[in-house]
C-alpha cells in the first residue's frame, strides 16, 4: 500500500470534520476510525494551495465534461446495462435497467446459486424484491442496490452525494488525484477521488450500509466511449479484500424497449 504519515493523516481529519462542522461527534469518530487505515494509504503532495485553484465544484464538473458534454449528458433518460461478473463464490451476471425518474430495475443470476436475485426500486426510496412485491427492502438494501448503478453514480455524482470537502491533491501510485470527502444517500462519509490528468472519477470509498466497520472501494477502469459517453467498461468492488468485478458486455442509453417492469 502507500505510505502516509500521521501527521498527514491527522490534518486531513481535523480540516475535514472541524474546518466545516466545528465540533466533532461521537458519531462522526467512529465513521473516522474506519476510514484511517485508507487515508494513511494516500501519500498528500500537499495543502489545499497544491491544487492550483481547482475547486470542489470545478473538479466535479471537470468529471462530468470528461464524459461527455452537457447536451450529450442531458439526452440520457434511461440506461441498460449488462455485465459479466466474478465473486469470491464464482461467476454471475448484473443487469441493470435505470431512468430519470429514480427507477431502477436489478437482477443478479449465479452459476454457483439456482435462484436469482430480481428487485425493482420506483423513486430511488421504493424498493421490492421481485419474487415478493409485498416485502419492502430496508434503505441499506436500496442504498446497496443503487450502488452497482455504476454510470449513474458517475453521471449523477452531484446528486448522489453531498456536503463535499475542499479538495487535496494526493499521489497514489505515483498518479496524482484529487480527493474530496462526502456525505452519501445515507448521511454516510465518503471519499471521491479524481484523475488529475484525466478529471475522471477513479474510485470511491463507501461504509459499507450492513456493517458500519466495512469499507467497499469501488474502482473504475477501461474507459470506452459509448455513443457519446466515455464509461468505464470494467469496476471492481473490493470488501474485506474479497473482490467482485463487473465487466459490461451491453450498455444501452434510450433504447426503445425500456420499460418500468410491474
Amino acid at each position: 500500500m502507500f505510505q502516509k504519515s500521521e501527521d498527514d493523516t491527522k490534518h486531513f481529519l481535523r480540516k475535514f470534520w472541524i474546518g466545516n462542522y466545528g465540533r466533532v461527534v461521537t458519531s462522526r469518530i467512529r465513521i473516522l476510525f474506519l476510514f484511517a487505515p485508507l487515508l494513511y494509504s494516500c501519500h498528500a503532495t500537499g495543502n489545499n494551495d497544491g491544487t492550483h485553484g481547482n475547486t470542489t465544484e470545478s473538479i466535479l464538473e471537470s468529471s462530468l465534461e470528461a464524459i461527455a458534454n452537457t447536451v450529450d449528458r442531458d439526452k440520457v433518460k434511461s440506461i441498460i446495462a449488462f455485465a459479466n461478473c466474478t465473486s469470491p463464490k464464482g461467476k454471475y451476471t448484473t443487469e441493470i435497467h435505470t431512468d430519470s425518474e429514480g427507477y431502477s430495475y436489478f437482477k443478479q443470476t449465479y452459476t454457483y446459486n439456482p435462484q436469482a436475485f430480481e428487485a425493482k426500486i420506483y423513486h430511488k426510496t421504493q424498493g421490492f424484491q421481485s419474487r415478493d412485491s409485498t416485502q419492502t427492502l430496508s434503505k441499506e438494501a436500496i442504498y446497496t442496490i443503487r450502488s452497482h448503478e455504476f454510470f449513474n453514480l458517475i453521471l449523477d455524482v452531484k446528486q448522489r452525494f453531498h456536503e463535499f470537502s475542499e479538495p487535496e491533491l494526493i499521489e497514489v501510485n505515483q498518479q496524482q488525484m484529487y480527493r474530496i470527502a462526502a456525505r452519501d444517500e445515507l448521511n454516510h462519509f465518503c471519499l471521491l477521488f479524481f484523475d488529475n490528468h484525466s478529471g475522471l472519477l477513479n474510485e470511491i470509498h463507501l461504509q459499507n450500509p450492513e456493517n458500519e466497520k466495512e469499507l467497499l472501494i469501488i474502482t473504475f477502469s477501461d474507459w470506452k466511449k459509448v455513443d457519446t459517453l466515455q464509461l468505464p467498461m470494467h469496476i471492481v468492488i473490493s470488501q474485506s479484500e474479497q473482490l467482485y468485478t463487473f465487466d459490461f458486455i451491453k450498455v444501452q442509453f434510450n433504447s426503445p424497449d425500456f420499460r418500468q417492469k410491474k
